[in-house]
């Protein structure tokens, strides 16, 4: 049985393996897991703690830290655009950059990160990569401009992080 930590909970997350409030400070996935409306295995408490004596069916604890990415790529300043969707960053781009997978962005030499954005779950960066898609040109050359005005491959930037 694999069992998930509410670090928020008053007991500071602390191992209660050994311990009879373990039911009521951990919960155990495969009998009580359920997805959750974004299809997410859904790991909140249920019960009364015997370590705090709160109700954890409001405490939502993920284990899913996972970050997606939602990104642009250009080929150069107002050229070609690409609109893509990662949970490695780093990874993606240098295949784009070294034309690692055969493609769109290989055939028209889009390589330079001009934007991106953070998600926390892959529902809300899958949705935001496909209405950006369907964004006009225009709506998409302000979105860049408005955090980048001069194009600058953003790439090198990732790696300092």
């Amino acid at each position: 049985m694999t069992y998930a930590a509410h670090a928020s909970h008053p007991c500071g997350g602390r191992d209660l393996t050994n311990s009879k409030a373990q039911d009521s400070c951990f919960r155990r996935n495969d009998i009580r897991g359920r997805n959750d409306i974004r299809g997410r295995n859904d790991i909140r408490g249920t019960r009364k703690s015997s370590c705090g004596g709160r109700d954890l069916t409001n405490i939502g604890i993920y284990i899913n830290m996972k970050k997606y990415y939602v990104y642009i790529l250009a080929s150069k300043r107002n050229g070609i655009l690409y609109i893509g969707i990662t949970s490695d960053l780093i990874k993606r781009i240098w295949e784009h950059k070294n034309k690692f997978i055969k493609g769109f962005s290989e055939k028209y030499n889009v390589t330079r990160l001009v934007y991106y954005e953070c998600f926390d779950d892959p529902e809300n960066a899958i949705l935001r990569e496909k209405r950006l898609k369907l964004w006009k040109r225009q709506w998409k050359i302000n979105l860049i401009e408005k955090d980048n005005p001069e194009w600058d491959d953003l790439y090198n930037d990732l790696l300092e992080l």
